[in-house]
């Protein structure tokens, strides 16, 4: 909690990963660890994080539609998509997405980077990360600045010559 991050044993494909996150679901995760103890559920270093009112691993199905409920009361709901409503999984689009077009806003070298961002999903290729980067209009525009700038850069060195 101190260091805010969890550590994931044996995820998928048996993966293990550190998954980091902010003050505020720290907060939160304090909160259910209280509500855990008062319970009688406490942690101990196998006991499931998320469990059910009568102690049991919140399972799939349940997930789901907590999700959906949280979709719903935030306005994630689209009439026309029928049942294809957004997935939890699409939140690390999201932020795969998120992050690469917060790179090229902030000047960083993005190809430096981009392996980084395929460890920090679990990935052990960066090909699999692409999957994950939908172009978006923003991230489509910040990364035509990037190629202009350089593109200029280039017509002026070349000129030198």
């Amino acid at each position: 909690m101190d260091n805010m991050y969890v550590h994931i044993h044996c995820s998928k494909f048996y993966k293990s990963r550190l998954v980091t996150f902010n003050e505020q679901v720290s907060k939160l995760m304090q909160e259910i660890l209280q509500w855990r103890s008062t319970q009688m559920s406490p942690m101990v270093e196998d006991a499931y994080v998320f469990i059910n009112q009568k102690g049991k691993p919140v399972n799939f199905v349940s997930l789901h539609q907590i999700f959906a409920t949280i979709r719903k009361n935030a306005g994630l709901y689209f009439p026309d998509r029928g049942r294809h409503q957004p997935r939890i999984h699409d939140l690390r689009h999201t932020f795969a997405v998120d992050v690469l077009t917060n790179w090229y806003k902030s000047g960083k070298n993005v190809q430096d980077l981009l392996p980084k961002l395929s460890i920090y999903l679990g990935h052990l290729n960066v090909s699999f990360t692409s999957v994950y980067l939908t172009k978006t209009p923003t991230l489509l525009q910040e990364a035509n600045k990037l190629f202009y700038a350089y593109k200029n850069t280039n017509n002026e060195e070349q000129k030198n010559y």
